[in-house]
């Protein structure tokens, strides 16, 4: 019967690696439930009204769908249709605008402190233990 390892398959400790692991959730989950996620994100047809120009990457959107649709093997259909999916998908996140909420000093400095140390602990329960 082969002998238990520990975290890793080292000789590392088990309990190391879930008390580094539940630190780094308990500090992650603190630092990301202190930022704000805002869009200022807005569709317009050809950049009137206010927004970012969407138009243009819509009538692309549309073409590929009318290629697909007339014949689903259409190389030049789907190519369309993917451009223009991940062109909107990236101008929706680039105008995301995070926010820190306020905070005092000792608090952010024991999320950052937990997350740290978590991750040291963990990165620790993987070397080979003497």
């Amino acid at each position: 019967m082969e002998k238990i390892r520990g975290a890793g398959g080292t000789s590392g400790g088990i309990a190391e690696f879930i008390m580094g692991v539940c630190m780094a959730g308990l500090g992650g989950y603190q630092i990301l439930s202190n930022i704000r996620v805002t869009s200022h994100y807005s569709f317009s047809w050809f950049g009137y009204g206010g927004g970012s120009s969407s138009g243009p990457l819509m009538g692309v959107f549309f073409l590929g769908l009318f290629f697909v649709f007339f014949n689903g093997k259409s190389s030049l259909g789907w190519i369309l249709v993917l451009f223009s999916i991940s062109a909107m998908i990236y101008s929706v996140i680039a105008n995301l605008q995070l926010y820190w909420s306020s905070q005092n000093l000792l608090i952010t400095l024991a999320m950052f402190g937990l997350l740290a140390g978590g991750m040291g602990m963990v990165a620790k329960s993987l070397t080979a233990h003497e």
